[in-house]
């Protein structure tokens, strides 16, 4: 098992060992910051993703998005790449790939700018994210370069430091339940 691959399989453990009430609280907390921060308040275009397990839950953000009136979009699976589907609310979901819930019907998107919310098992302090390893936000944000690209954690899923390769995209901004944080 490689070095990346074994902090994979660390992250995922530590996620695991959260409490349900935990997330829910710190989700709460991440949610409030991003919901008052510049980038949501400037941006019409919304990228969310739907949580799966533990992860830090940003739906309710997608939620005051659509009654601000913005768009929203959530990502599907589609073959080997990962698309984002238009939603007008959140009643538009099935289980997909990797058992996420993604959107039904709607029109994929090709959104040149915008905030894109983005999961993840570790984020570190230089921005660098590891996600479950399939590359799919890495090769979306390579199509999409001038999208923001906010990566969603909680605390105990900041590191000094983590494995990266060339490929991987990193983060511009990080959201957490302390706040938001900007990588220089």
């Amino acid at each position: 098992m490689s070095d990346k691959e074994l902090f994979r399989e660390q992250a995922k453990q530590i996620r695991r060992q959260m409490t349900a009430q935990e997330a829910a609280e710190g989700s709460e907390r991440i949610v409030g910051y991003i919901i008052e921060s510049a980038l949501f308040q400037k941006n019409v275009h919304i990228l969310c993703y739907y949580p799966l397990g533990k992860e830090a839950s940003v739906l309710r953000v997608a939620e005051e998005a659509l009654r601000q009136g913005k768009q929203v979009a959530f990502p599907k699976v589609a073959g080997a790449d990962m698309v984002f589907v238009q939603v007008t609310d959140l009643k538009q979901f099935r289980e997909g790939a990797f058992h996420i819930m993604e959107p039904v019907g709607g029109t994929i998107v090709t959104w040149e700018e915008g905030l894109a919310l983005t999961p993840g098992l570790a984020f570190d302090r230089s921005g660098a994210r590891m996600g479950h390893g399939k590359g799919y936000y890495d090769r979306y944000f390579a199509s999409y370069p001038r999208l923001i690209r906010a990566g969603v954690a909680f605390d105990n899923q900041i590191f000094d430091r983590i494995p990266s390769e060339a490929y991987d995209m990193d983060m511009q901004y990080v959201c957490t339940p302390e706040g938001i944080w900007s990588i220089a």
